[in-house]
């Protein structure tokens, strides 16, 4: 959370009073803003299941949050350029599982050993690798998975 804050606060300030004073652009950016608050809604349930081990519960719903969020925000483009990317064959699906799947397991080991460790470092970076991933992975793999099933192409 400190990682979270310390990146979230060195911009939100004068982003909201940018907003606030603009009333053109006020209401798209509620809207865009609505899922949000349902992955994190979504989040602190998830969080609630598995609140009887809070330090794993932490990290489940880090993992759900991230992943929506990029599901919700980032999917739409990936598909696009994933598609000019399969177009050309320059990338193929197991090889972005692959690396998608080397990036958790190292985040993964970076959490763990920062946890046991009690290095607050490891942990910074070992959940910012995490949550990074998954905002990236989760909707690069699906729209990779929806241009495959496309009998388009």
């Amino acid at each position: 959370m400190q990682v979270f804050n310390a990146w979230y606060y060195s911009f939100s300030p004068p982003v909201a009073q940018f907003i606030a004073a603009n009333d053109p652009i006020r209401a798209p950016i509620r809207v865009l803003l609505y899922p949000l608050l349902g992955v994190l809604g979504m989040s602190a349930y998830t969080y609630s299941l598995f609140g009887g081990a809070p330090e794993f519960a932490v990290v489940i719903a880090g993992l759900v949050a991230s992943s929506l969020i990029g599901l919700v925000y980032l999917t739409l483009p990936m598909l696009f350029g994933m598609r000019r990317l399969l177009k050309r064959k320059t990338i193929a699906i197991n090889d972005i599982a692959k690396a998608s799947s080397i990036l958790l397991a190292a985040a993964f080991v970076l959490l763990m050993a920062g946890e046991l460790a009690g290095s607050f470092v490891l942990l910074a970076i070992g959940s910012s690798a995490l949550v990074l991933t998954c905002i990236v992975a989760v909707p690069l793999l699906v729209s990779m998975a929806v241009l495959r099933t496309n009998p388009k192409k």
